[in-house]
């Protein structure tokens, strides 16, 4: 059914079966006069600017030229972060590297150590049982000959009595020299403890030396932050919006992980 203007009112319109393209129509029309509009304020503006700014277009080529060198620096700043970020990472990997090595020689070193100690106190042992066995038994046999040699005292025995005292006053000499070669083997023993003191001491050296790395490594960490904030204050005075930010994250992750030697592999 068709509008009539002479028929209806302009309310009408709404309960027309034409009202979809009766509004499309109008939709249309309005944002043509809209654009229309914008145009004819853009040319006003530019009109207005040109004549209140002469310089204006110079002005927005050097903004433009001033845009691309300041492009220019970030790019080239990020390329040196990148580059001094790679040292970093490299040099903190070969610092972790260093101090994995030597807590894995730790272990082995004591383990070693442990082993040679128990080898030596067994071996010790056994030397000076066998020692005093043998001196034991030359002793009884001593002992056993002189009290055989008590019954007959006549003088050719006496001689012989004198003889085996003798021979027990050698045993007793031996018995100085077992004595002797006894304290030359505790001696061996401490020196051998000295050199474990020795050992203990260059691996207390050691985790000092792996303390002193991770306090680098903080420093590092505080020159790293320190400078990331001289960039980011750098960027903010230029007046210049960066449109992303720096690769930091996988920096930062890394300082994380690196903070915690406990998790260490």
């Amino acid at each position: 059914m068709g509008l009539s203007s002479e028929n209806c009112s302009p309310f009408d319109v709404f309960d027309s079966d034409e009202f979809p393209k009766y509004f499309s129509g109008l939709s249309t029309l309005l944002v043509a006069t809209i654009q229309e509009l914008k145009d004819r304020i853009s040319q006003i503006e530019f009109i207005f600017c040109s004549q209140l700014f002469p310089n204006f277009q110079t002005e927005l080529s050097k903004y433009r030229s001033l845009k691309e060198r300041l492009c220019q620096a970030k790019k080239d700043a990020e390329a040196d972060w990148k580059q001094k970020e790679d040292s970093l990472l490299l040099l903190i990997e070969d610092l972790r590297r260093e101090k994995q090595e030597a807590l894995d020689q730790i272990p082995q070193i004591q383990a070693s150590f442990e082993q040679d100690k128990a080898v030596l106190v067994e071996n010790f042992k056994a030397e000076k049982e066998k020692l005093l066995q043998v001196h034991e038994a030359e002793k009884n046999h001593l002992l056993s000959q002189a009290k055989g040699l008590q019954m007959n005292l006549d003088a050719a025995g006496f001689r012989e009595l004198q003889q085996k005292v003798e021979e027990v006053d050698g045993g007793k000499e031996v018995q100085k020299k077992l004595q002797q070669q006894i304290k030359e083997e505790e001696e061996e023993l401490k020196c051998r403890e000295l050199n474990l003191n020795s050992i203990q001491s260059k691996l207390l050296n050691e985790q000092r030396t792996a303390e002193l790395v991770l306090r680098k490594f903080k420093r590092l960490k505080k020159m790293y932050f320190n400078l990331r904030y001289q960039y980011e204050i750098l960027i903010s005075r230029s007046g210049f919006v960066a449109e992303s930010e720096l690769p930091c994250q996988e920096m930062e992750d890394e300082f994380g992980f690196l903070s915690n030697p406990t998790n260490s592999p």
